[in-house]
């Protein structure tokens, strides 16, 4: 069972936190995850019979399709219910982790009410690391290191979006390298299981022909069935780091009025 820690743990620690509270909380998310998958998936199924209209294989004619206004339109509406998805499942585990239930209509309206505040958030977290990696490219990789829990206290925090990122800047300061090496363990891991379904969609590339309708829908439902298991993988591990970065901060705090009732 998964237990939420109550007292700092090593990085050892909040990987093997996160990793049981993905294994333990699946269960819960998946629902969520398999219908942000799906309609993630949407794009490439267009693709398919697009190309099965056109009867061409020649990948030129999709990339032709790719640059259609209507194309970019739908990625544009997946972008918005991948927010509100994400924003779902991360009040779920949030949930779950406290020890309450969510029902999945409940997180999903309100990862959709959370929407303009994500919205907002990744926007200029992304234009704030942009701008860092054109100058110089290290002060990008630092603030990218600095708000990346910005998304985790605007949901559990239920806090605005500069709120949010003053309260990340707060929580990593002093613990950048030990949140960078979590969550870059946590791409590791991430970008382990997405070889093994990129390895599925190369066979079917190979077998099918590329660009083929059949190679198309069959890599969108292969990249489908992968993404229901990666999708709260990476929040899991966030999650965990918030939960004993909290735990560090307050600890700190509590020491310091000990401290200080102490002198008095």
């Amino acid at each position: 069972m998964y237990a939420r820690p109550s007292a700092p743990r090593p990085i050892g620690g909040v990987l093997d936190d996160a990793i049981s509270l993905y294994r333990h909380s699946f269960s819960r998310v998946w629902p969520l995850t398999a219908a942000a998958a799906i309609v993630m998936a949407i794009p490439g199924v267009f693709l398919g019979l697009q190309l099965m209209h056109a009867r061409s294989g020649n990948p030129l004619a999709a990339l032709a399709i790719m640059k259609t206004p209507t194309y970019w339109l739908t990625y544009g509406i997946i972008g918005l219910i991948y927010l509100a998805v994400n924003g779902a499942v991360i009040s779920t585990l949030n949930a779950f982790a406290s020890g309450r239930q969510v029902a999945a209509g409940e997180a999903l309206a309100s990862g959709v009410a959370f929407v303009p505040r994500l919205f907002g958030a990744s926007l200029l977290v992304g234009l704030i690391v942009m701008i860092g990696v054109i100058l110089l490219i290290l002060p990008g990789i630092y603030w990218w290191g600095v708000y990346q829990l910005t998304i985790i206290v605007l949901i559990v925090e239920q806090s605005g979006v500069t709120q949010s990122m003053s309260t990340s800047r707060r929580l990593i300061k002093g613990y950048w390298w030990r949140s960078a090496t979590i969550i870059t363990i946590a791409f590791i891991i991430l970008m382990v299981l997405s070889l093994i379904g990129g390895v599925a969609n190369g066979l079917a590339v190979s077998v099918l022909g590329f660009g083929s309708f059949g190679a198309v829908i069959d890599q969108s439902v292969i990249g489908a069935a992968v993404n229901v298991f990666l999708f709260p993988l990476i929040p899991c591990f966030l999650l965990s780091m918030y939960y004993d970065l909290k735990l560090r901060h307050e600890g700190g705090d509590l020491a310091a009025r000990v401290d200080a009732l102490a002198v008095q």
